[in-house]
């Protein structure tokens, strides 16, 4: 699924080395499988072992597609709203009275934290922290609960976990990426009211799916979007649907000819990226405190200040 991979590394603080930038190659197109179909399906995450879990708030339940078949996996909640899954595959999910809910595989809930206002997204990133949107306020809480404020926003549409413990929040008129620090930069200006990320950041306008960096994105309609497995989950409002994407089978990581590549290393990691709404990409070597804009043509670039935590960290 990863697409357009700026080569560049950032050698020291400050120090960024930029190579020629190619357009992605053209790919064979995605595999779509139809996992299942849960009238009113909505939120939707999925496990490491394959579970596809999806929120159905007019019947006030979460509901488990193992094998292609749905069955309740919790039910009596308040207007379930968002979900994420941690890497002990525990769900999460928020309710209209503010309150984050924890549920293990098996089904045991406990209340894991409770916020100030009815819960509109939610997401949980790799080191396990879960954040949550009201109407007013990013929240983020740690794996022991701990909340904290992290970012103030007018009406937070959807989230997603960014590199290096930043975070995307979608607001409804443009996509944001906060850095830990509260530092923001605009990644996009069209409204979204979904986001998942695996390197690429995924945005769905409540049907039509886009990509950026620019490139292929799935032919699907989709009101919610979950990365897992290297697979694209989504759900169909319209139709019911619960969708997985796969990239196809046979699509080479080779990069084509002529194009520059940085050796990652441990005193200099890849770049971690997140786009930017031209098309470029942003990108962030291990250790700057710059980001830049590379447009997708001829490798131009444009500095802006965001600085991002030195300790990078994988997303879900």
């Amino acid at each position: 699924m990863n697409g357009l991979r700026a080569g560049l590394i950032g050698a020291g603080i400050g120090l960024l080395t930029v190579l020629p930038v190619a357009p992605a190659p053209a790919t064979a197109a995605d595999a779509v499988t139809l996992v299942a179909t849960v009238p009113g399906a909505h939120d939707i995450a999925a496990d490491h072992r394959g579970t596809v879990y999806v929120t159905d708030p007019a019947r006030h339940r979460i509901l488990a597609v193992r094998g292609g078949t749905p069955a309740v996996f919790a039910e009596q909640l308040a207007e379930p709203a968002g979900l994420g899954v941690d890497a002990a595959d525990n769900v999460y999910v928020g309710t209209q009275y503010g309150r984050i809910l924890r549920f293990t595989p098996a089904g045991a809930r406990t209340l894991f934290a409770t916020g100030k206002a009815a819960v509109l997204a939610l997401t949980v990133d790799a080191a396990g922290d879960v954040y949550w949107a009201d109407a007013t306020t990013v929240w983020k809480a740690t794996p022991a609960g701990q909340v904290s404020r992290f970012f103030t926003a007018p009406r937070p549409a959807a989230l997603a976990p960014g590199p290096h413990g930043s975070l995307f929040v979608a607001t409804g008129t443009q996509v944001l990426q906060v850095a830990p620090d509260g530092t923001r930069v605009q990644v996009a200006t069209s409204p979204a009211r979904a986001l998942t990320s695996d390197g690429d950041l995924y945005m769905s306008d409540g049907c039509t799916v886009r990509r950026y960096p620019a490139g292929p994105s799935p032919a699907v309609c989709a009101a919610a979007l979950s990365f897992a497995g290297g697979s694209l989950y989504y759900t169909d409002a319209k139709s019911g649907a619960i969708g997985r994407v796969d990239p196809p089978a046979a699509a080479s990581a080779t990069a084509p000819a002529g194009t520059a590549s940085a050796p990652a290393s441990a005193a200099a990691p890849a770049a971690a990226e997140a786009p930017d709404g031209g098309g470029g990409a942003w990108v962030a070597g291990g250790l700057l405190a710059a980001v830049a804009v590379l447009a997708a043509a001829g490798g131009t670039i444009a500095h802006r200040r965001a600085p991002l935590s030195a300790a990078g960290r994988g997303h879900h």
